[in-house]
């Protein structure tokens, strides 16, 4: 498992699903304090079609889906939001964003995959299919990765993987302090 920070994709991927497909139906407070950003601003879903069904509680968004709060972005061709009723308030069941998903948090961080998968109960996000996440220079990719989203740990797999990890140069102590007496 590699951890990621609580700023990285892992909780931003999560924020951002969650609003998407809560934007339309009830809300559940257990996921309040999982936002996209901490701006409190609106999200805007733009799709060329929308379709739901009030039986089924499944709503599609297809065609140059992208949903926005503040700098942060997702991108794909279908996604498709499932509630269950539960006390008579419709719970976000489970969320799928198909066909070329791109996600880019407020802070550049990119994650794109085939189809990326939120099963909230499970409080897990699946990515499949060429996945890539990108934090700066520090890139990793897989067939599958699975996001543990209130631990923020993941797991690849699914064959070859590959990571590279620029590392910080240390800083000298003594270099450090030379150069802070040059200052004075």
């Amino acid at each position: 498992m590699i951890g990621l920070s609580k700023t990285h994709f892992a909780n931003i991927i999560l924020g951002f699903v969650l609003t998407i497909g809560l934007v339309f139906f009830a809300t559940s407070p257990s996921f309040a304090q999982l936002k996209m950003t901490d701006s409190g601003e609106p999200i805007e879903v733009l799709a060329d079609q929308l379709d739901y069904d009030d039986e089924t509680r499944h709503a599609r968004f297809t065609g140059n889906v992208l949903a926005t709060q503040g700098k942060s972005e997702i991108y794909c061709q279908e996604l498709d939001v499932f509630y269950k009723e539960v006390d008579g308030e419709n719970v976000l069941e489970k969320l799928v964003a198909k066909v070329d998903v791109l996600i880019i948090t407020e802070d550049g961080e990119e994650a794109t995959a085939d189809q990326a998968t939120y099963l909230p109960e499970e409080e897990t996000m699946v990515l499949v299919g060429d996945v890539v996440i990108k934090q700066g220079e520090n890139v990793i990719s897989g067939p599958k990765v699975e996001i543990e989203t209130a631990t923020g740990k993941a797991k690849v797999s699914g064959g070859r993987v590959r990571s590279f990890l620029k590392q910080q140069p240390e800083k000298d102590p003594a270099a450090e302090a030379e150069k802070s007496e040059k200052k004075d």
